[in-house]
C-alpha cells in the first residue's frame, strides 16, 4: 500500500496492484496482483486467508508454502492458487530493484517521493511533547 501510494499518488485505484502490475511478475507465480490483494485482505483484515471477496468466490484463495511442492499432489488450482512464498520475496526483490531504477531515469520522481512519503511519517514529527516541570 505504501509503495504504492508512494509512486501513484491519491488515485482512484488500486495502487497496491497497480504497482504490482508494473513492477513485479507475478505470472512467474500463477497468481494476479487482485488476487495478491485480495489475499493481502484477508490476512491484515480477516486474519486469514479469505477476504471477503474470496469467501463470495470472486477469487481464488491464495495459499503460501515454503519448499517443493510435490508433483504427484492433487490440488485444485481453480479455487486456490498455490505460490512458493520464497518465489514471492524475489520477485517483489526484482520489482524493487526496478521501480528504483525508475529514479535513475527520471529525477522529478524524488520530489514525488518526498512529498508522498511525508504525508506518511509526518504525524511522527507530532510524538515530541515538551512537558515544563
Amino acid at each position: 500500500d505504501t509503495i504504492g501510494f508512494i509512486e501513484y499518488g491519491e488515485i482512484n485505484e488500486n495502487t497496491f496492484a497497480k504497482w504490482l502490475d508494473e513492477y513485479a511478475d507475478l505470472a512467474l507465480l500463477k497468481i494476479t496482483a487482485l488476487e495478491l490483494w485480495e489475499h493481502r485482505n484477508g490476512l491484515l483484515h480477516m486474519s486469514n486467508l479469505d477476504s471477503r471477496k474470496t469467501k463470495a468466490g470472486l477469487n481464488r484463495r491464495l495459499i503460501a508454502y515454503i519448499g517443493i511442492m510435490p508433483k504427484d499432489l492433487d490440488i485444485n488450482e481453480e479455487d486456490i492458487g498455490y505460490y512458493s512464498f520464497e518465489e514471492m520475496i524475489k520477485i517483489i526483490g526484482e520489482a524493487c530493484q526496478k521501480w528504483c531504477m525508475t529514479y535513475d531515469q527520471n529525477s522529478n520522481k524524488i520530489l514525488e517521493f518526498v512529498s508522498r512519503y511525508d504525508l506518511i511519517v509526518s504525524d511522527a514529527r507530532m510524538l515530541k511533547i515538551n512537558i515544563e516541570k
